[in-house]
């Protein structure tokens, strides 16, 4: 595990962007009794945030060829979308905070 990226001005602000997105999910369920939501507005928010993140480290990073780090970032954040765009899973898990954790440490 590398730690080295977690403190670089990328990997705080990428963190923090993904702590913010889910923390908002989670306190939303809890006033969801009251008939708040998002409507989808932070999972919008986190796919182009962090997916435009990630397709900007693949574009720079490019070899020109497809390796199985590569497609396997890909997998995370289809994982991690779809997870945020399920109602009630994607409020309670904190699927953008653990991508963008996974990705800064690999």
């Amino acid at each position: 595990m590398n730690l080295e990226n977690i403190g670089s001005p990328e990997g705080v602000m990428m963190l923090s962007i993904a702590f913010i997105l889910d923390f908002l999910g989670f306190m939303l369920v809890f006033f969801a009794f009251a008939g708040v939501d998002d409507y989808g507005l932070l999972d919008i928010l986190g796919t182009v945030s962090i997916g435009g993140w990630l397709l900007i480290k693949q574009f720079f990073n490019s070899s020109g060829t497809v390796s199985a780090k590569k497609k396997m970032r890909g997998v995370k954040f289809l994982v991690s979308a779809v997870t945020e765009f399920c109602p009630i899973l994607g409020s309670i898990m904190p699927s953008w905070t653990i991508l963008v954790f996974s990705e800064l440490t690999s």
